[in-house]
């Protein structure tokens, strides 16, 4: 009621006038009140002036811009709501293909104003121009200039002053310091230094012998010594592979939810890749090399097969529940901004706003990975005869076996259950089909007649295709349900007899028919129930679609016949000819009684899928822990016929535009550049990037490395090199070591040397409040910036303490709870990442990690006091044998200082800590005696856990008894909590 007057006042009038009219109070007030409203919440953030975006060509800020209409012509009719592009959008119809808003559909309410703001004549009292929405944010002349697309110069090191600059890479930092007034900080001590290269290089603190040997060698190249024998230690890239690995976006699941018909989100071999990373790194691979084998390793030639694994690159980032371009954006996006510094992923819907990318150049990539397909190949030789591997196949055989079996037991009820019923479902979905119910939806009529949903569109499905193409056994059922029921009962027992006689009725189903005479088209589908249900106890419990289900939920993929073949226990056809036609029209892949795998799903409920997708999950556990499981590469392969991308306009996949070649960066490669002509082109793609003529990679990768030595690159956007980027802070001093880089081999060791040899390097933290104030950034570096300790070197370092560190390389991911490996080789869940790892600010597995984000919040301190990880690693320090076997309290102290700090503590701190210990009182006898038997009804309890699900217990489990913490175990949970123990200086 509240619009009836508005409308009959507006019809009255005539609506070719109201653009121009003034609007009347109810006018104004129905669109300040009900449109604007929704507008301004929903809609402006894509369709704005005032945001700069214009999406589709469209604005929706002014009544000018929202009659103009965008890209896909006028987007409302005054008065024709039915008809209006933007009403039929908010009504996400799928004839347009459009939803908006794109992630929330607007409630009936608002729909139903929208309509009769549209039936009004949608007046808008919004004045002003359409604004013109900027293409780009960029011009070609600052293109052309920009620092990061000039080819690489060949500067020369500055002259210095002094005899600071050991290096010429303290010339060029030197020169700096000059320039602005400042003067670098004075040389850490070698205790400080030699603890700051340790955790540089390995992430692990030095022993306190390794500290005094240092101390004592007073040879010029003492310091060059311990570098190199840091860089040949294994531990060595298990550091830095890992900085590579948050590049990488690795992680062990594909972050999709278990359950349903989705794949396991468990990446079983996602660990050969980052084994790869660790090798690369030790064995210094040239990292142009490193570049080819992680986009191309299949079509290079490897001295290693299991280099292979290099395609994790591309392959361990998020699977958005199998959305194939979804996943292609993804690897575009780690190879721009890992390898170049360039976000390429924003050139999807339009071209880069701020970086000279157009779109076309996109989707020249996009064909590269579309021409591509997943693999996973065997990397080690594999021997069959092993004990292992045989138990390994038998408990993934009878994994398999049992999931199949228990589907085709459950599908074999199911379609008892529904066969039973074939008759009511058959006269139903006829009504339905031929309009003779009320309901227009076939939900609603398959509830009005007592029906399973699912199960009623099958049949709907089924008799619609059947009708379309003929056949001997529906053939005849839809001659009699043009018939009226009278007519059907008038038929003599001749004329039923005579449909033996004709070729176009299956003879089973003809001599059914000829002695049941049916007297109505009901009793004629109940003829068919008994026919179904002959036919489905011939079939003896072999189901086609039961395979198919079973292999659908399992996650094969069949390519051939031949492949699909192999399952076991595909059916036999039925003896009988006519039998075997029924069979294959009613209870056959797709038909009225053989349900497709999400109708089987669906029909089963979450009891029926969820166990059987669980039983298939124990395949992938299998391949994922057993030692037996052969070790796969996540690879790649090129398809058949690779093929050319069409630019997706506005990023939608059904709004199709030219077709691209597959080819390299105009940007980098100019206009010249030629198409890919070699498979996919992923190898020349590799080679374009990993070119000394490209002006991006050298530069990019030295800036990190410079940047995991001191914090901060050269170029404060690591990953970000195109115009919005951070100038470098020593343009100079970057292109000399990209180009010095690529002359010395693309040697990462090599670089390490250059950069810890240097004095910039190994310089003190101690700050100046002058100096701060000239470079509060400290970007010219004069003072060495102080580094917490990541993660992995603090939950490291806490095992190193505790003497239990499992010096174990490589292998399959672990449980950091279950296990002392280093936590490089932690299991990483993108779906459910530990408490403790989100905490202290591990990468986020879902996307390329530049530089880690630094955080201090109150959690961290409390993990430090009541972790019990923390608690027994203190616990085992105070024991080891070097505090043990000291008499004294202060010998004591004496010895936690210098295995937490690497130092003696000074005469104040062995005072107030000895008097620490003193002042507490003793841990009575009776609590470890307690605390021993509640840790072994707790291992008991995990036990019985990990046998009943197959899977590690959860540490939970021991997470509330209180360990016993004696005064000298305190003191050592002190020493790890302080500041000293958790930075770099």
């Amino acid at each position: 009621m509240r619009n009836t007057l508005v409308i009959g006042a507006l019809l009255a009038g005539g609506l070719s006038s109201l653009a121009e009219a003034p609007l009347t109070p109810k006018q104004l007030e129905f669109f300040e009140k009900n449109i604007r409203p929704v507008l301004a919440t929903q809609c402006y953030s894509c369709h704005s002036a005032a945001e700069g975006k214009a999406k589709g060509g469209l604005t929706l800020d002014t009544r000018e811009a929202l009659r103009k209409g965008g890209d896909s012509g006028e987007v409302i009719i005054p008065g024709d709501p039915k008809n209006s592009l933007l009403i039929k959008a908010m009504h996400w119809d799928p004839t347009e293909g459009l939803e908006m808003p794109p992630k929330t559909k607007l409630d009936e309410a608002t729909l139903a104003d929208f309509e009769v703001w549209v039936r009004m004549g949608a007046p808008d009292p919004r004045e002003g121009k359409a604004a013109s929405i900027k293409k780009v944010f960029w011009t070609q002349e600052q293109a052309d200039n920009h620092w990061a697309y000039q080819p690489i110069a060949k500067p020369v090191p500055p002259t210095a002053k002094g005899d600071w600059a050991r290096t010429p890479v303290d010339r060029f930092i030197l020169a700096k310091h000059e320039a602005a007034g400042l003067q670098a900080a004075q040389p850490v001590d070698r205790r400080t230094l030699i603890r700051r290269a340790y955790y540089d290089l390995i992430g692990l603190p030095p022993t306190m012998a390794e500290v005094e040997a240092f101390e004592k060698d007073k040879s010029p190249n003492a310091f060059n010594k311990v570098v190199s024998q840091l860089l040949e230690r294994p531990e060595y890239g298990e550091r830095w592979g890992r900085y590579w690995l948050d590049i990488a976006r690795y992680a062990d699941t594909s972050g999709d939810r278990a359950g349903g018909n989705r794949r396991d989100p468990r990446y079983p071999y996602a660990w050969t890749y980052r084994d790869y990373v660790i090798r690369a790194f030790n064995e210094d691979k040239p990292f142009n090399q490193f570049i080819l084998e992680q986009i191309a390793a299949d079509q290079v030639d490897l001295k290693d097969p299991a280099d292979l694994a290099a395609l994790g690159y591309l392959t361990v980032g998020k699977r958005f529940m199998n959305d194939v371009n979804e996943i292609i954006d993804d690897r575009i996006d780690v190879v721009g901004k890992g390898f170049m510094g360039l976000t390429l992923a924003c050139a999807r819907c339009h071209d880069h706003k701020f970086d000279p990318i157009p779109t076309a150049d996109y989707y020249s990539l996009h064909g590269v990975f579309a021409s591509s397909r997943d693999e996973t190949p065997l990397i080690e030789d594999l021997q069959e005869d092993d004990p292992q591997y045989v138990a390994y196949t038998a408990a993934r055989q009878k994994a398999i076996d049992g999931s199949r079996e228990y589907g085709l037991r459950e599908y074999n009820k199911m379609l008892m259950r529904f066969t039973k019923e074939s008759g009511k479902y058959l006269f139903e979905t006829q009504r339905f089909i031929d309009g003779k119910t009320k309901a227009k939806q076939a939900p609603t009529a398959a509830t009005a007649a007592g029906l399973n949903g699912t199960a009623f569109q099958n049949w709907v499905t089924a008799l619609q295709n059947a009708k379309r193409r003929p056949n001997r056994v529906f053939g005849p059922w839809f001659i009699f349900a043009k018939l009226p029921n009278a007519q059907i009962a008038a038929r003599t027992p001749a004329q039923w007899e005579r449909l033996k006689t004709q070729k176009t009725v299956n003879p089973i189903l003809a001599k059914a028919l000829a002695e049941a005479q049916p007297k109505s088209l009901r009793e004629i589908a109940g003829v068919y129930q008994d026919v179904f249900l002959d036919i489905e106890k011939r079939m003896d419990g072999q189901y086609p679609t039961a395979n198919i289900v079973t292999a659908f939920n399992m996650g094969f993929r069949f390519r051939t016949a031949a492949d699909a073949a192999k399952i076991k226990g595909m059916p036999k056809p039925l003896a009988e000819p006519a039998a075997e036609e029924i069979r294959r029209v009613a209870f056959g892949y797709r038909s009225a009684l053989g349900m497709d795998p999400r109708a089987f799903n669906r029909l089963g409920g979450n009891r029926v899928r969820n166990r059987q997708v669980a039983m298939f999950y124990r395949t992938t556990g299998l391949d994922l822990t057993h030692p037996g499981s052969p070790a796969k590469a996540m690879a790649l392969e090129d398809i058949r016929a690779p093929r050319d991308s069409r630019i997706f306009i506005r990023g939608e996949r059904t709004n199709l535009g030219d077709r691209v070649p597959r080819q390299f960066l105009e940007l980098i490669e100019g206009e010249d550049r030629e198409p890919f002509n070699e498979g996919s082109g992923r190898l020349e793609l590799a080679q374009s990037i990993a070119s000394e003529d490209n002006s991006l990679t050298a530069r990019v990768i030295v800036n990190r490395v410079w940047q995991w030595h001191f914090g901060e690159g050269i170029v404060r956007t690591p990953s970000d090199f195109g115009l919005r980027s951070d100038a470098p802070s020593h343009p100079d001093l970057l292109d000399w070591l990209a180009r010095r880089f690529m002359d010395e081999g693309w040697s990462i060791k090599q670089l390490h040397r250059l950069i810890m040899n240097s004095a910039v390097y190994q310089q003190g933290a101690t700050n100046d409040p002058a100096y701060g104030k000239i470079d509060p950034n400290n970007a010219l570096l004069y003072k060495w910036n102080l580094r917490r300790l990541d993660f992995e070197s603090m939950r490291d370092t806490l095992l190193v303490l505790g003497d239990n560190l499992d010096p174990a390389q490589g292998g399959r991911p672990v449980r950091q709870t279950a296990t002392p490996r280093r936590t490089v080789y932690g299991y990483v869940d993108r779906a459910a990442l530990p408490d403790m790892y989100q905490v202290f600010d591990f990468a986020n597995p879902d996307m390329s990690t530049a530089e880690r984000v630094e955080t201090i919040v109150p959690q961290q301190a409390l993990f430090l006091m009541n972790s019990q990880s923390v608690l027994q690693q203190a616990r085992r320090l105070a024991a080891r044998s070097e505090v043990a076997q000291a008499e004294q309290v202060e010998d004591k102290v004496q010895a936690l200082y210098e295995l937490v700090f690497q130092r003696a503590p000074t005469p104040k701190e062995l005072q107030s800590a000895a008097a620490f210990v003193k002042n507490q009182p003793p841990l009575p006898a009776y609590r470890r005696t307690q605390y021993q038997r509640q840790m072994q009804a707790a291992r008991e309890r995990a036990k019985a856990y990990t046998k009943r699900y197959n899977r590690p217990a959860p540490a939970a489990i021991f997470d509330n008894i209180p360990i016993p913490m004696s005064p000298l175990d305190k003191l050592a949970q002190v020493l790890m909590e302080t500041n000293e123990f958790l930075f770099v200086q």
